[in-house]
């Protein structure tokens, strides 16, 4: 956490299930359709190995209000998933020069519900030269919060948008795919390991 600001946190109660909100990381066209993000694309394709999931993306997302200022954001993303309840992705915002990390988990609650929590921490950005002036001269701590607090409201209105889909969502098996929908059957093969019964992911 050196450099790091402390994690802020916000939680949500929802009916879902934890393989559904994390498929969410191979859903590469939702990211355009329902975040209006732009310019989509796979920086590194999804890779596997054991208990973890790798992807890369890159995009441009839609203007937003920042600390006063409409403010355009082009963010490349790593995407690391542990299993079905912890994941944590690497923003870098190119416009901007911020480094942030989110984390993504999801708990059971029983059977069709799930506590939802993400967490963000902003790394120290004071030297990048592509921030207004007058924030750098602001002390850390002060920075950080608001920094860390508006950035927290931007993931939070995006995973809200989110928990329209997952709280109606079908399981389907196969599934129903669009083209664009990312590789979504990789996916379901990776999560068959965190069951003890394999026939249950399906």
């Amino acid at each position: 956490m050196e450099g790091w600001s402390p994690f802020r946190i916000h939680r949500w109660t929802l009916r879902g299930h934890p393989q559904e909100t994390t498929e969410n990381a191979v859903d590469v066209g939702h990211f355009g359709v329902l975040h209006g993000y732009k310019m989509v694309h796979e920086r590194a394709p999804v890779k596997t190995s054991g208990p973890h999931l790798f992807v890369g993306y890159g995009f441009k997302r839609p203007t937003i209000r920042l600390l006063g200022r409409e403010l355009a954001f082009h963010e490349a993303i790593d995407v690391h998933v542990w299993g079905l309840g912890y994941s944590r992705v690497h923003v870098t915002d190119l416009s901007w020069g911020l480094d942030l990390r989110l984390l993504v988990m999801a708990t059971p609650l029983d059977a069709d519900h799930i506590e939802l929590r993400i967490g963000l921490s902003v790394r120290d950005f004071r030297e990048s030269p592509r921030l207004p002036a007058g924030l750098r001269l602001l002390p850390r701590a002060m920075t950080d919060h608001l920094l860390a607090r508006a950035l927290l409201r931007v993931y939070r209105s995006e995973v809200e948008q989110d928990l329209e889909i997952w709280t109606h969502k079908r399981y389907v098996d196969p599934p129903v795919l669009a083209t664009g929908d990312g590789p979504v059957g990789l996916y379901r093969r990776w999560v068959k390991q965190f069951y003890e019964d394999p026939s249950i992911a399906s």
